[in-house]
C-alpha cells in the first residue's frame, strides 16, 4: 500500500472517529428521559470538541471589552486634560 492510500485512509478513519454518536448507551438514556427533539441553543449548549475552544473565545470577548472600556475612560481623561 502506498504512503498516500495509507494518509488517505488514516484520515477518514480520523474523520469517522470524530463524528457520530457519543455511545449507544448514553444515547439510549437520553432518548428515555427525554422524548422531545433539542432546540438549536440546547444543541449549541452541548458539549463537543469545540467547546473549550468556544469558552476561550467567550473570555476573550470579555475581555476585550474590559480593555474597551478602559481606553476609552483613558481617551475621555485625554480630551478633558486638553480642554
Amino acid at each position: 500500500m502506498s504512503v498516500r492510500t495509507s494518509l488517505l485512509l488514516a484520515a477518514i478513519a480520523f474523520v469517522a472517529a470524530c463524528g457520530g454518536q457519543t455511545g449507544t448507551a448514553d444515547h439510549g438514556k437520553q432518548a428515555a428521559t427525554d422524548s422531545s427533539k433539542p432546540t438549536a441553543a440546547d444543541q449549541h449548549k452541548q458539549d463537543n470538541v469545540f467547546t473549550p475552544l468556544t469558552s476561550t473565545i467567550d473570555r476573550a470577548k470579555a475581555v476585550q471589552g474590559i480593555v474597551d472600556k478602559q481606553a476609552a475612560k483613558q481617551r475621555q481623561a485625554i480630551e478633558n486634560q486638553s480642554k
